[in-house]
């Protein structure tokens, strides 16, 4: 077995964090991490409604206190939230209503593997829409420079925290061909 990946839930609220511990608790590809463990964090996970600024303050505190990467189980997720979770070092997004126990760990596996997830829909150009479809580190098709410019570093690893990151070997997917690169399924 590798070894496994310290995590860190951080939630709003008591509910929403007993019910992510209880769905990372038993998985053996994750250690969780008390309060006073954060700085031996790999992955902070960050449970919410909305993405608004209390969330972001949190997301970009985290990033600040050594936390080389972040995902971003929100109820609400649309392209704004996308670009302001981007600009604040998030590296992995999932709706609250995809964050079964195995999609949750396969996305903090991506994202302690230095890769980005985003749900596809929330990327225009990916002919794919379904629930499992979810994109990895490729470029947005269609979006504006400034979307390109927060979500690009989120898919390639990016941090900023200053820590350099691998890339993935995933290519930048081309308006051609946004279907095979861009969704995965």
């Amino acid at each position: 077995m590798t070894d496994r990946i310290t995590t860190y839930i951080y939630a709003e609220d008591p509910i929403s964090k007993a019910g992510a511990v209880g769905q990372l608790r038993t998985r053996p590809e994750i250690q969780l991490l008390a309060d006073g463990e954060l700085d031996q964090a790999q992955v902070a996970v960050v449970v919410t409604d909305t993405v608004d600024e209390e969330t972001l303050r949190v997301l970009r505190a985290l990033q600040r206190g050594g936390v080389p990467r972040t995902v971003l189980v929100s109820a609400v997720l649309d392209e704004a939230a996308v670009v302001a979770a981007a600009e604040a070092g998030v590296s992995g997004l999932l709706r609250r209503t995809d964050a079964s126990p195995d999609r949750l760990v396969e996305v903090i596996r991506r994202v302690a593997g230095g890769e980005g997830e985003v749900p596809s829909d929330l990327l225009p150009g990916c002919s794919t829409r379904s629930v499992d479809c979810s994109v990895r580190c490729s470029r947005p098709v269609g979006w504006c420079s400034r979307a390109s410019t927060s979500v690009r570093p989120l898919c390639s690893g990016w941090s900023p925290t200053g820590a350099t990151l691998p890339r993935s070997p995933m290519s930048w997917p081309t308006a051609s061909e946004p279907s095979r690169t861009c969704c995965t399924t």
